[in-house]
């Protein structure tokens, strides 16, 4: 339906209003005149009629029809008067237009004469046809005391009436249609002030829904609109200030849910996902600005997830599970879903709090393989002591030579238990220090410590050739101790493990790092060890490690240097082509 401005829909209705009235005022005026007019006709028709019923009453009862005829001549006040005398039988005998005497029929049947001839007068009015007009008779019975002596007819035409009623309808249309133009002027300025101030109200309110809440509305004088411009107005306020609270405590739920580590995600009844936090999206690999609205079971592709999901839909308790997502990567992950309610405490959802156990139980693996390890490699040794010590115990000390060789024995693998510890205190002693703050480091030359720390390794004794690749110039911000045991762990390693004629230290500037590199070419290290390597106690082989005496903590160690300077290392080596060990040292 089409809609139309306020003031178009109250000023018409208005004009139609003062339309209507002005003219049930003209057409009651015009009736009343017009009543009024014949009314004056009827008495002037009656009062000649009067006078002629004396005048006629001898002439009738002689049957005078001269005298009549003459009576009727003498008597016509107007060529529009006229009078007409019937006999009771219906015949004209004399007429004030002699000429249509004649052409009358008998008037028996007219209305007036057949009154006039039961009650004694009659009025009508009716077309003439002898005259072509509309016209208002009068008739009147002429008696004596004997006998009905005939009927005296006096008639106007009403034209005069009709002309005298036009004037007058002129008159009153005129006036009516002044009486309409400032009615009308004042209806549409009525219309205006009324339309106004709700226009005003209009505008406030699209400002309103713009978000400009403290606008303010147009109070007018009218006691109604007044007070609804003040509710409108304080309306406002109170929607800023909800709007402003509501913000606030959004953003803060913002602030928290970004900020915590744990994803949370909510879900409605039919499987939408409502919203969902960053880590929440990182830990399940999704976006977090497209997956809202989106069906749960479509965005996140686990079985074991979308069972969860459904499962806590359908329930009101809170529930927990442990689930494992294999999609990219293993990830382990702790599920709490507890239900969401509406005021009318009817069920419209669940919130998921997602807990990333994947690096607890990596570290409790590692925790389990450490002690493993820890275990496994102080048995070895502490299980050859006892056993030389027992051997001794029971007579092996009478002879000297055996004795010197168990002793000799147990002091290797009492050694082997001191590097080992020797090496678990320093890695103990470099996470404790946790990170860079705690080192003393300074800017050092670095050709200098990789000179120093190629002078304290075997190489020559193994007939391995050394090579140093460094700008005398180049320096860095160190520990000068701790990276020099890194870059030692880094050659003994080589010398050790990889049977190599030939080991190369490079020190380097590239970017904003440091970069130190022990490249050696002997048989190199297989992919599957490659990510594992710089674990405490991982070997590649652990009979080989034995045997040169090896901690199984030397790389341990390099990793957390290198992290205890703010770096990290790398590792980039090709079996049967050699290895290349980095420490990447920021700058």
């Amino acid at each position: 339906m089409a809609q139309s401005r306020l003031v178009w829909q109250i000023f018409p209705a208005f004009l139609i209003i003062i339309t209507l009235a002005i003219g049930a005022a003209t057409a009651l005026a015009t009736h009343w005149a017009r009543q009024n007019e014949l009314q004056k006709i009827n008495e002037i028709l009656d009062l000649q009629a009067r006078q002629l019923q004396v005048f006629l009453q001898v002439p009738l009862r002689e049957q005078n029809w001269e005298h009549i005829r003459q009576v009727c001549l003498t008597n016509r006040t107007s060529s529009e008067f006229r009078i007409s005398v019937i006999l009771p039988d219906g015949k004209v005998i004399a007429d004030s237009i002699p000429d249509l005497v004649d052409l009358m029929d008998n008037q028996l049947d007219q209305p007036e004469v057949e009154q006039a001839l039961r009650s004694g007068s009659g009025h009508a009015r009716r077309f003439s046809e002898t005259i072509g007009k509309e016209v208002q008779y009068y008739a009147l019975l002429v008696y004596d005391e004997q006998s009905e002596l005939g009927v005296v007819r006096t008639a106007l035409p009403t034209d005069s009436v009709e002309r005298s009623l036009a004037r007058i309808t002129r008159g009153i249309l005129l006036a009516g249609l002044l009486i309409a133009l400032i009615s009308g002027g004042i209806s549409l300025y009525l219309s205006r002030k009324i339309s106004l101030p709700i226009e005003h109200m209009r505008q406030a309110a699209e400002r309103f829904a713009e978000g400009n809440l403290l606008a303010k509305v147009y109070e007018p004088s009218s006691v109604e609109l007044g007070d609804l411009a003040e509710s409108l107005n304080t309306m406002g306020r109170q929607l800023h200030e909800r709007i402003q609270t509501v913000t606030q405590q959004r953003n803060e739920l913002e602030a928290i849910l970004s900020s915590m580590v744990e994803g949370v995600l909510a879900v409605d009844r039919q499987g939408r996902i409502m919203s969902i936090n960053r880590a929440g999206a990182r830990v399940l690999g999704i976006d977090a600005k497209t997956v809202v609205g989106r069906n749960f079971f479509e965005a996140v592709r686990n079985q074991s997830f979308a069972d969860f999901v459904e499962q806590t839909l359908q329930t009101e308790d809170t529930t927990e599970a442990e689930i494992r997502l294999t999609a990219d990567k293993d990830i382990t992950l702790h599920l709490m879903a507890t239900s969401i309610f509406d005021a009318d405490r009817r069920k419209t959802g669940v919130v998921i709090v997602l807990n990333d156990l994947t690096h607890l139980r990596r570290l409790e693996n590692i925790r389990r393989e450490f002690v493993a390890n820890v275990s496994h490699e102080l048995k070895t040794p502490i299980t050859s002591i006892k056993g030389f010590v027992e051997t001794l115990q029971d007579g092996g000390l009478t002879d000297p030579a055996r004795s010197a060789r168990f002793l000799d024995i147990i002091a290797s693998h009492t050694d082997r238990l001191n590097a080992i510890v020797e090496d678990l205190l320093s890695l103990s002693r470099l996470e404790e220090a946790d990170g860079q703050d705690e080192l003393q480091l300074r800017h050092e030359n670095m050709q200098t410590l990789l000179q120093n720390s190629i002078m304290f390794t075997d190489a020559d004794e193994r007939g391995v050739q050394m090579e140093l690749e460094c700008d005398e110039r180049l320096q860095a911000r160190i520990n000068a101790a701790l990276l020099e045991q890194a870059v030692q762990n880094l050659i003994g390693n080589a010398l050790k493990y990889s049977q190599t004629e030939r080991i190369i230290v490079r020190a380097e500037q590239l970017n904003d790092e440091c970069i130190v590199r022990v490249q050696d070419f002997g048989i190199g290290i297989e992919p599957v060890h490659q990510e594992r390597i710089f674990e405490r106690f991982y070997v590649v082989d652990k009979a080989r490690s034995r045997k040169v005496g090896g901690t199984g903590l030397g790389l341990a160690l390099v990793k957390h240097i290198a992290q205890a300077h703010g770096g990290h290392v790398s590792l980039d080596s090709q079996p049967g082509h050699g290895s290349t060990f980095s420490i990447h040292l920021p700058n």
